[in-house]
């Protein structure tokens, strides 16, 4: 587990909540699903990039491990409970949305109704993490190795082909679900524990991941041109291209030594970016094509500057947001969470699951 946060992975944890966001822009962009156009290869070549972030967020837990975390669980949350109300609340003041009680009820538990689908796989995660770490921790190198292989070429690799060949995956999710972070757990734990770090660091991982953006950048182009429609099936999240991305990226920070106090305290609330500006009311008022505030045919240079300038901006403004709720709930949620922490029933689950883990080190 870590004690110390490493600047260069808080680096890449908030390039990738930017990538994220520029992501969403893309989404509802129809400008960009006209093949052959400007609009299509600078959104191609971006969605290339941007695509791999969610697969680095697990990466980056893989690498340095989950335990089972009752307060973890707990802080998340809350913090995504906080953020569903009050935006509901302030939508509804400032009368950008009507209060309707069948989908609104759902904010009030937005981790069971999956109101935020990264949040939710990302618990159930933690919620499975001894039985991952067993297999982690029970398997000698050589069986390790041989589980990987399997991984990438049954979870990532086949689904590629089905994509191909316009086939339903094994999977059926497109990566969203637990089956993906599965995956990216185990892969991100055997980088850490198997292979040679400097090994690792003779490899210039920023010349693959350019190499690994264009190759993704080009298969996505050639089944676009060939089939006559925008093709993205290969920018899925279990695409044999997406995580031979995640994974060079990732390398290529692992490989940068970066210690900033300034990258820390930025890093600590890229979740409430998350949260903030993908709210289930926000999402439909700002980003979705038939209510959405934003221009949806954003041309040349105006996207590129869109697709840099408003990830900082929507980050800037989010980062503020958290801060103050930090500072004005931060007290109370962590009373709440050691309450909830110290009881009995709680102590009983967290010492069953740690005998679940030790199992896996005999």
């Amino acid at each position: 587990m870590r004690k110390e946060r490493e600047g260069n992975f808080e680096l890449l944890r908030i390039l990738c909540m930017l990538m994220i966001v520029g992501g969403h822009i893309l989404i509802s962009q129809d400008s960009m699903t006209a093949v052959g156009t400007r609009e299509f290869y600078i959104g191609n070549i971006y969605r290339s990039f941007a695509i791999c972030a969610v697969d680095v967020f697990v990466l980056i837990s893989g690498y340095f491990g989950i335990r089972f975390n009752v307060k973890k669980i707990l802080s998340i949350s809350l913090e995504v409970l906080f953020y569903c109300i009050v935006i509901l609340v302030v939508c509804v003041v400032l009368g950008i949305h009507s209060i309707s009680p069948k989908k609104d009820i759902l904010l009030f538990f937005p981790v069971i109704s999956q109101r935020y689908w990264f949040i939710t796989t990302y618990i159930l995660l933690i919620l499975i993490s001894p039985l991952l770490n067993i297999i982690v921790n029970s398997l000698s190198k050589k069986q390790y190795t041989f589980v990987v292989i399997c991984i990438c070429l049954v979870f990532y690799l086949w689904p590629t082909i089905c994509y191909s060949v316009a086939a339903p995956s094994i999977t059926k999710d497109s990566g969203y679900g637990i089956v993906n972070f599965s995956c990216l757990y185990l892969i991100g734990r055997y980088i850490k524990k198997h292979v040679d770090d400097s090994l690792l660091r003779k490899i210039p991982f920023h010349v693959i991941t350019v190499f690994a953006v264009f190759l993704l950048f080009a298969a996505n182009s050639i089944m676009s041109i060939l089939l006559g429609f925008y093709f993205q099936q290969y920018i899925a999240y279990d695409s044999i291209f997406c995580l031979f991305v995640a994974l060079s990226l990732f390398l290529c920070f692992r490989n940068i030594n970066i210690k900033s106090e300034w990258i820390n305290k930025i890093s600590k609330h890229s979740l409430a970016c998350y949260i903030i500006h993908a709210h289930p009311i926000l999402w439909n008022y700002i980003w979705a094509k038939e209510t959405g505030g934003i221009n949806h045919n954003l041309n040349g240079m105006e996207l590129i500057l869109w697709l840099i300038l408003a990830p900082v901006a929507v980050y800037a403004v989010c980062w503020v947001i958290d801060v103050l709720r930090v500072m004005l709930t931060k007290k109370a949620e962590t009373r709440l969470v050691d309450w909830v922490n110290n009881r009995k029933s709680v102590k009983s689950i967290c010492a069953y699951m740690s005998d679940i883990e030790r199992l896996g080190r005999r």
